[in-house]
């Protein structure tokens, strides 16, 4: 029962990182955050607590232009028209 349980976990965690991976690079998106899949995470968590920061951070380094905002569930684009205050 052990080993199912962890087999379950194990093919959850490499679904979502797998899922993930494909997802945090979009062609000719910036997104803020550091660059690879670590970067994407620690991105991601900082959001769910920080959102305002965040967002303020990308309208800050990318002055205008669209840019990505990784979330844990799948990234947000914010395009360049759009200012949330």
């Amino acid at each position: 029962m052990l080993a199912m349980i962890a087999a379950v976990a194990a093919i959850i965690v490499l679904y979502t990182t797998y899922r993930l991976t494909r997802v945090s690079n979009l062609p000719g998106l910036p997104r803020i955050g550091k660059p690879g899949f670590i970067g994407f995470i620690s991105t991601a968590f900082r959001f769910t607590f920080d959102a305002q920061n965040c967002i303020d951070e990308g309208w800050a380094q990318f002055s205008g232009r669209p840019f990505m905002v990784p979330t844990l569930a799948s990234p947000v684009l914010f395009p360049n028209s759009l200012k949330l205050y």
